[in-house]
């Protein structure tokens, strides 16, 4: 009887789902639905827009540093109308000059522009810090701009580590012909700012391009050093501000040789040549114990089994 009820449920539930899955067909769709197919409420406004301008500085290069001061600035162009070009200049006092170069009236297509020359020793310039920031004008008074940073050093250096032995050699890099330059001088300074009179001042005159810092040799110790590096003019005047190197110097450390005479060290290996250690041999008798009490385990089991089907 109750076999014959469940059987009649399962029918009629069967049934139920059935309906429904017709209903859901037949139904006319949504309110949100139908509302996509009525002329008035479904009306879309589009907004067409002039396209998106587009300026990218191709020269000089972001982060670049230069000796020669002849240089210039030129960049890409898309989809404006007017241009213009900000240089500033931050000089050795920290002061910022704003000066406004107008590059105007490039054509709507895309492009490049010409070569603007950039005249570093002229009256507004000099040796310092250099921001340049290209503006475009699009179509509607949509801007784009994009900008690059450089530096101008009468001299300054890079340096490698030439050997293990605590020596550096500092590479000078500087216009071979210049005009102002005199002379070059180096000092180092350790982290807390003191001069290292071991290794300062060095002064050299062109055309020499190296100079060795053997820290090793001068017995100094480990540590952060800070290179300096500043150009002079014929009367010993500095020419700008000291174009500076981050330094990490360490001591060579060399290590003990081995002694044959010390026990080898205890390898604590199971199996194959070397030498067992006392935990070793703790787990290898832990591990025969387990494993005996498991087969006694076992037996005592299965003779009690053949004792109960004897009494059967």
């Amino acid at each position: 009887m109750k076999k014959t009820r469940k059987k009649i449920l399962g029918i009629v539930g069967l049934t139920l789902v059935m309906i429904m899955t017709v209903c859901a067909v037949l139904l006319p769709e949504s309110g949100a639905s139908a509302l996509d197919t009525n002329p008035v409420t479904d009306e879309v406004k589009v907004r067409v827009v002039g396209s998106v301008p587009m300026v990218s500085l191709i020269y000089p290069e972001d982060g670049a540093i230069y000796v020669d001061p002849s240089q210039h600035f030129a960049f890409e162009y898309e989809n404006v109308e007017t241009t213009t070009t900000e240089v500033r200049y931050t000089d050795a006092d920290g002061v910022e000059h704003i000066y406004t170069i107008d590059t105007v009236d490039p054509d709507y297509h895309p492009g490049t522009s010409e070569d603007y020359p950039l005249d570093l020793l002229s009256e507004r310039y000099g040796y310092g810090d250099y921001k340049i920031v290209t503006k475009g004008v699009g179509f509607g008074g949509v801007t784009a701009e994009d900008t690059v940073t450089f530096s101008f050093y009468p001299v300054y250096g890079n340096i490698e580590n030439t050997s293990q032995n605590g020596s550096y050699r500092l590479n000078l890099h500087y216009l071979a012909d210049s005009e102002d330059l005199a002379s070059i001088r180096i000092n180092v300074y350790d982290a807390n700012g003191n001069l290292v009179t071991a290794l300062s001042p060095v002064e050299v005159t062109p055309p020499t391009d190296e100079v060795e810092l053997d820290f090793a040799a001068k017995g100094l110790p480990s540590g952060e050093y800070t290179v300096e590096i500043v150009g002079l003019d014929a009367e010993g005047k500095e020419l700008s501000v000291p174009y500076t190197i981050n330094l990490t110097y360490n001591e060579d450390k060399k290590e003990a040789p081995e002694d044959a005479s010390v026990p080898a060290p205890d390898t604590g290996r199971f199996f194959g040549v070397g030498n067992v250690s006392g935990s070793d041999l703790i787990v290898t008798s832990l591990a025969v114990f387990v494993a005996a009490a498991t087969v006694a385990i076992a037996l005592i089991i299965r003779t009690k089994k053949d004792k109960s089907g004897q009494k059967k």
